[in-house]
C-alpha cells in the first residue's frame, strides 16, 4: 500500500498498473497456484477418468468454496489497496493537488482494478482446463465451468466494490476491514435475530430453519445453487456491484481530505452505525442469555444490559481511538440498550402469540396434518425425496371441521405447557405432529404440536378415516414414480425375522390394488392399539439411486396378505415393533 497513483493526472492504464505492481503479483501468484501448480501436483496423477470428471468439475465450479473465498478475498484486497492513500494525510494532500478531477481519478481506477483482475484471471482459468485436458477430460468447453467462472468474476467485483465503500467512509484502514465485514454479514446476523424467534421463543415452530437467501453477501449468492452457476446470484451480485460502486463513488466526491485518519468521515454514518450494531448486540446478548438461563426474562435482560454496553464501549472507543472515550454518549447508549431490551421482550411476546394462535374456521381453506419426527415411510415427490410435512403440503387437504380445531386448539396449549415443564415432560403421552393451516387469503402456516393420544382419540379418529387424510399421508396414492421404474421394482417383505424379496414390477398394479382396498379399513385407532404383521418395501433403481418406499401389513389386511400368499411373499412369523424400520403410523405405542 505504497503511494500507486503519481501518474493519475496522465490516466494513463498502463502507468497505474505499473503502479500497482504489488498487489497484482500477489493475485498472479494466487491464481497460479490455484489453477496450475494445483491440477499439476493433483490432477494428472488421477488414473481414473470417472473421478477425474466428478473432481474436476467441482474444483471448478461452485462447489469448491475455497476458490470463492480467495477470490472474494482478492477483491478486498484490491479495493483496500487502492484507496489506502485517502486514509494518509500526506498522500492525500498530494494526490488532490494534482490536476484531475475525482470522478476521473474514481473511473481510472476502478476500471484499472476490473481489467487487472478479469484478464488474467480468465487466462488462469483456461490453463488449468488445458492441464486437465491432457488427462483425458476435456472440460474447455464445458458451459457449468464457465458458468462458474462469471460467478466467481462478480464475486470478486462485489466485494471490490463493497470494500470501496467501506474505504471511502471511513479515514483509517483496519476500520474500513471492520466495515467491509459489517456489510457483508450485517444480513447474516438479521437472520440469526429472525431465526432466534422460532428457535428460542416458539414451541409450535417446529424444526424449520426460518432463513432467507442472502442477497447482500456475494458469498451466498456464488453459492445459491449448489454445484449449478446461479444466473439469479450472478444478477443479484452485479446489482450489489452497480449500487456500492455508485454509494462509494458518491462518498468519494463528499469526503472531505483532512479527515483522512479519522474513524468515520461522515458522522450520520457513525450514528447509523452505533445504533445497529448496538441494538443488534443487545438483542444477541438477550437472547444468548435467556437461552442458557433456562428461558428467564431477567436473565435475557441482563444479557441485553451487558453485551449492549459493551458494545456501545467498543465503538466509541473505535470512533476516537482514545480508551478513555468509553463513557462518551453514555445517555445514548443507554436509550440503545433498552430498544434492544425492547426487541427481547416483543420477541418474547410475539413468541406467546405465535404459539397460542389457531386459526378460526372462517379464516380457514384447508388443512394438513404430518408426522414431525417420524413417519412410516420415505416420502417422494416426483424425483425428489422429501418428509411427511412436505408431502402433506401437496396432497393433504382436510376441511376445517369442528374436531380438527379443537383438537389444533388443545394441541397449542399442551403443547405451551409441556414447554414450562421442559424438565420433567418427557412427552410420552403426546405425538409431535404438524398442522399445516392453508387460509383463504392464500397464505400458509405450519405449526407443530404435541397432542396428547388422549385428544387424537377423541378428535382424530374420524379425520383419518377420510381419504382426504390417507391421500395425503400414503405415499401409494401418488407412486407415478414407481409406475416410470416399473422394470426395476422388487418387493421386499419383512416381519422382524426374516426377509422374503422378490423382483418384479409387474406384480406392482397387483399389489397396488390390494393395498388400497385395504386401506378403507385403516385408522388412527388401528394404527394406535393394533401391532403389524409384517412389512412390504417397494424399491426401485431411478437415476442411478435406489428408492424405497414402506407398507406397514396388518393381520386385517386380507387383500394384502393375500396377495403375499399368492406371489410367494409371505411368511407367518409376526413382525415385533422394536424391528420395524421404518415405523408404523405413530411412534412410542403401547401394546
Amino acid at each position: 500500500m505504497t503511494p500507486e497513483n503519481s501518474s493519475l493526472n496522465k490516466l494513463s492504464q498502463a502507468e497505474i498498473t505499473k503502479r500497482r505492481k504489488l498487489p497484482i503479483a500477489i493475485m498472479l501468484v494466487v491464481l497460479a497456484i490455484t489453477y496450475v501448480f494445483i491440477p499439476i501436483l493433483f490432477f494428472l496423477n488421477d488414473p481414473d477418468e470417472a473421478v477425474s470428471v466428478k473432481n474436476y468439475l467441482a474444483y471448478f465450479t461452485n462447489e469448491n468454496a475455497v476458490i470463492s473465498f480467495v477470490i472474494g478475498l482478492i477483491g478486498v484486497y484490491f479495493a483496500a489497496s487502492t484507496f489506502h492513500y485517502l486514509h494518509v494525510p500526506r498522500q492525500v494532500d498530494f494526490y488532490e493537488s494534482q490536476p484531475i478531477t475525482r470522478k476521473s481519478r474514481f473511473n481510472s481506477l476502478v476500471l484499472n482494478n476490473l481489467v487487472s483482475f478479469v484478464v488474467p484471471y480468465v487466462i488462469f482459468v483456461f490453463l488449468g482446463l488445458v492441464i486437465t485436458a491432457t488427462t483425458g477430460v476435456n472440460l474447455i468447453a464445458n458451459g457449468q465451468v464457465w458458468g462458474s467462472t462469471l460467478a466467481y468474476v462478480v464475486v470478486f467485483t462485489a466485494f471490490y466494490a463493497i470494500t470501496s465503500l467501506a474505504m471511502l467512509v471511513t479515514g483509517n484502514t483496519a476500520i474500513a476491514m471492520l466495515g467491509t465485514i459489517f456489510f457483508a454479514t450485517l444480513e447474516w446476523i438479521i437472520m440469526v435475530v429472525v431465526n432466534s424467534f422460532y428457535s428460542e421463543f416458539t414451541v409450535t415452530g417446529g424444526s424449520t430453519v426460518h432463513t432467507w437467501m442472502a442477497f447482500t453477501n456475494p458469498w451466498s449468492q456464488c453459492f445459491s445453487s449448489g454445484s449449478q452457476p446461479s444466473y439469479r446470484g450472478i444478477a443479484v451480485n452485479l446489482l450489489i456491484t452497480f449500487v456500492y460502486l455508485l454509494l462509494a463513488y458518491y462518498a468519494y466526491q463528499h469526503r472531505k481530505n483532512e479527515l483522512a485518519g479519522t474513524a468515520i468521515v461522515y458522522e450520520w454514518i457513525k450514528q447509523a452505525v452505533k445504533v445497529v450494531v448496538v441494538l443488534l448486540a443487545s438483542t444477541i446478548g438477550a437472547v444468548m442469555v435467556y437461552s442458557m438461563t433456562n428461558k428467564s426474562v431477567i436473565g435475557g435482560v441482563l444479557g441485553a444490559i451487558i453485551v449492549g454496553f459493551l458494545m456501545a464501549f467498543i465503538l466509541e472507543i473505535i470512533f476516537k481511538f482514545d480508551i478513555i472515550a468509553w463513557k462518551n454518549h453514555f445517555a445514548e447508549s443507554a436509550i440503545l440498550v433498552v430498544l434492544g431490551i425492547g426487541v427481547f421482550l416483543g420477541l418474547r411476546y410475539g413468541g406467546h402469540q405465535y404459539d397460542t394462535w389457531v386459526p378460526s374456521e372462517d379464516q380457514l381453506a384447508s388443512v394438513a396434518i404430518a408426522t414431525s419426527e417420524d413417519s412410516y415411510s420415505n416420502y417422494y415427490l416426483g424425483n425428489k425425496e422429501t418428509d411427511a410435512e412436505s408431502y402433506a403440503k401437496v396432497y393433504m387437504k382436510l376441511s376445517a371441521s369442528n374436531q380438527l380445531l379443537a383438537l389444533a386448539k388443545n394441541s397449542a396449549e399442551n403443547t405451551i405447557a409441556e414447554r414450562n415443564d421442559y424438565y420433567n415432560s418427557d412427552h410420552s403421552g403426546s405425538e409431535m405432529l404438524s398442522f399445516i393451516y392453508r387460509l383463504k387469503n392464500g397464505k400458509t402456516q405450519v405449526r407443530s404440536y404435541y397432542v396428547k393420544r388422549s385428544d387424537l382419540k377423541t378428535y382424530f379418529e374420524g379425520v383419518s378415516q377420510t381419504a382426504a387424510f390417507k391421500k395425503g399421508f400414503f405415499q401409494i396414492y401418488h407412486d407415478a414414480a414407481i409406475q416410470n421404474n416399473l422394470d426395476s421394482v422388487t418387493f421386499s417383505y419383512r416381519n422382524g425375522e426374516q426377509t422374503i424379496q422378490r423382483q418384479n414390477g409387474q406384480l406392482y398394479q397387483e399389489f397396488k390394488q390390494s393395498y388400497l382396498t385395504d386401506l378403507k379399513q385403516w385408522d388412527y385407532n388401528l394404527a394406535s392399539t393394533k401391532k403389524p404383521i409384517g412389512q412390504v418395501d417397494v424399491s426401485w433403481l431411478q437415476n442411478g439411486k435406489n428408492r424405497v418406499v414402506s407398507y406397514p401389513v396388518y393381520a386385517s389386511y386380507t387383500k394384502t396378505v393375500a396377495f403375499l400368499k399368492k406371489n410367494k411373499l409371505y411368511s407367518s412369523k409376526a413382525l415385533s415393533v422394536n424391528k420395524q424400520n421404518p415405523i408404523e403410523f405413530y411412534p412410542n405405542q403401547d401394546y
